[in-house]
C-alpha cells in the first residue's frame, strides 16, 4: 500500500512555478535581444550620419543645417543610451529572475529527492511486512504440521525425506550404511 506524499501539492506549485519562472526569463531575454538590436540600429544611423556629414562639410553648409545635423546626432546619441539604461535595468531582471529560478529549482529537486527517499522506504517497509507476514503463515503452518505429527513428512516439501537425517533421497541414512 503507497501512501501519497504529503508534499505532492508543493512540489506541483514548484513545477509550475518554475515553468512560468521560464516563460517569464524567455519574455525578459525577448525584451533584451530587441533592446540590443535597437542600439545598433541607432548606432549604424548615427555612424551614416556622422559620416555623411562629415563628407557634406566640404560643401558649404548653412548654418540652419548644421545645426539641424549637430542636433540629430545629439537626439541619436541620447537615445543610445536611454535604451543602453533600458537594457543595464533588463539585464538587471534577468538576472533576478534567473535567482529566481535557480532557488526555485533548487527547492523543487530537494522535494524531488525527499519523495523519492520517502518512496524507497514505503517499499523497503512493505516488503518488509510482507516478508513478515510470509514468515507468519510459514510458521503457523508448521506448527500445525507439528501439532498433528506431520513435520517432517516428505509431502512437507521440506527438504527432509522423512528419515529424519536430512538428505534428500540419497540412500544414505546417515551412519555411513545403505
Amino acid at each position: 500500500m503507497t501512501h501519497k506524499f504529503t508534499l505532492q501539492r508543493v512540489l506541483d506549485l514548484k513545477e509550475q512555478v518554475e515553468d512560468l519562472l521560464q516563460i517569464q526569463m524567455a519574455g525578459i531575454e525577448g525584451e533584451r535581444q530587441e533592446l540590443q538590436q535597437r542600439i545598433q540600429t541607432l548606432r549604424a544611423q548615427w555612424a551614416q550620419t556622422s559620416q555623411s556629414g562629415s563628407e557634406a562639410g566640404e560643401e558649404i553648409l548653412d548654418p540652419a543645417e548644421k545645426e539641424d545635423w549637430a542636433e540629430y546626432l545629439a537626439a541619436l546619441d541620447r537615445r543610445i543610451r536611454s535604451h543602453g539604461e533600458t537594457l543595464h535595468e533588463v539585464d538587471e531582471r534577468l538576472d533576478a529572475k534567473r535567482g529566481e529560478l535557480e532557488a526555485n529549482y533548487r527547492e523543487r529537486e530537494l522535494l524531488q529527492k525527499l519523495k523519492e527517499k520517502r518512496t524507497t522506504a514505503e517499499e523497503k517497509e512493505e516488503r518488509r511486512r510482507d516478508l513478515r507476514a510470509l514468515d507468519d503463515t510459514n510458521t503457523s503452518q508448521y506448527l500445525r504440521r507439528v501439532g498433528n505429527g506431520h513435520a517432517y513428512e516428505a509431502t512437507s516439501g521440506n527438504g527432509h525425506n522423512g528419515n529424519g537425517n536430512g538428505h534428500i533421497g540419497n540412500g544414505h541414512n546417515g551412519n555411513g550404511s545403505r
